[in-house]
């Protein structure tokens, strides 16, 4: 078994963002699977994250991080995140409802696959793929 690590220089403000957008295809497509996997393949729909989805879950990943139990989308929490990003409530609470109805967002907590705890000065996410053929 061959590995190569690529490191990635970030801090605790950034790492999140970070990533999501190294892991960004991955997420999309799992997803898009999750979301789609009890309807015929002919109709399943793409899920995709844009710019600003990827950043308000980001922050939304840094508030979950720091407030652990916390209700992430609460009025002081969306006040947070619309300084920390630089958004509008309006385009703030459509990115939100985005995440929701992409299921990325359930019931005011982010889905566990996005989860990560770098609680360490190292945090590393490893892919396996599995060769058949």
């Amino acid at each position: 078994m061959s590995n190569r690590v690529i490191p990635i220089r970030t801090n605790r403000d950034k790492i999140f963002l970070e990533f999501l957008k190294v892991g960004k295809s991955f997420f999309e497509a799992y997803m898009t699977y999750q979301n789609n996997k009890d309807k015929e393949r002919d109709d399943w729909i793409l899920v995709t994250l844009n710019k600003r989805e990827l950043e308000v879950l980001s922050a939304l990943l840094y508030l979950t991080f720091k407030k652990p139990g916390d209700n992430i989308v609460s009025t002081e929490n969306k006040e947070y995140i619309r300084e920390r990003i630089n958004i509008n409530v309006h385009s703030l609470n459509n990115n939100i409802k985005s995440l929701r109805d992409k299921n990325i967002l359930i019931e005011n907590r982010v889905a566990a696959i996005f989860i990560i705890n770098p609680v360490d000065d190292e945090y590393n996410v490893n892919f396996k793929f599995q060769i058949n053929g």
